[in-house]
């Protein structure tokens, strides 16, 4: 059985789609965490606990100049849900972490006795047009060490799009990002990166070498460090659109 979460509030335009998750993890990994990043992105996350009996959960975040944001662990309950928004002091009771303006990270959630699925909401207001800029992704138990991005833009069909990489070793890792051509031919060369431990960085295609306009795809490689330690969140703005997706999931 599959099933598929629509969430929507009128009130400010919100709308996001989410696929239920197949499994709970005692460790899942979410690569973009906001609080007011970009000038308007912030994250609220939900973290569920299917289990039969409480879970210890601790959240901790890491932003990408390798500074660390740890919280009070907290017990959530049999069935629970505990939504922690990223843009304030705590939500529900639960700490958010003491973010600071501008932050763009990761986080990394661990459990005991028992695992959790966890769904992070991105919203960042409304476009002039009255859309939504509001996706959301499911967080990802483990890494991969070659990630396949299967929509990249740089105003292709009048789309932007920025893909934030997450290490989640404990140690730095390197790699770099190729872009193809919708006919699978190479544009441009590999494009470097370097993360350090359990952080994340966007590679946004709007600054980047590509054309304007591109439409393509590009397969992230990690090259050095702990193996299998990648995992991409990819945003997608137009005019009147938003939309997120993350590389690998279950």
């Amino acid at each position: 059985m599959v099933a598929q979460v629509l969430e929507q509030n009128p009130n400010n335009h919100f709308v996001a789609i989410a696929n239920a998750q197949a499994q709970a993890n005692n460790t899942l990994y979410a690569p973009a965490i906001f609080h007011r990043a970009f000038g308007r992105f912030t994250t609220g996350t939900n973290i569920i606990n299917p289990n039969n009996t409480p879970v210890n959960v601790s959240v901790t975040y890491y932003a990408s100049d390798g500074t660390v944001y740890p919280t009070t662990p907290f017990s959530l309950e049999t069935k629970a849900v505990a939504s922690i928004y990223q843009g304030g002091d705590s939500g529900n009771g639960l700490p958010a972490g003491g973010l600071v303006d501008n932050f763009a990270g990761s986080a990394i959630i661990s459990t005991s006795g028992g695992g959790v699925v966890l769904v992070v909401n991105e919203s960042g207001g409304i476009t002039p047009s009255g859309a939504a800029l509001s996706g959301t992704y499911g967080a990802a138990a483990s890494g991969s060490g070659r990630v396949g991005l299967p929509v990249m833009a740089n105003n292709g069909f009048g789309y932007v799009t920025g893909a934030t990489i997450m290490n989640t070793s404990g140690q730095p890792v390197s790699g770099n990002v190729q872009y193809y051509n919708t006919d699978g031919s190479l544009q441009g060369g590999p494009q470097p990166f370097n993360i350090g431990a359990h952080a994340s960085q966007l590679v946004y295609q709007g600054d980047s070498s590509l054309p304007n306009p591109f439409y393509g795809e590009a397969i992230v490689t990690q090259v050095g460090g702990p193996n299998n330690s990648l995992i991409v969140t990819t945003n997608a703005l137009s005019a009147s659109f938003f939309y997120t997706y993350t590389e690998p999931n279950q």
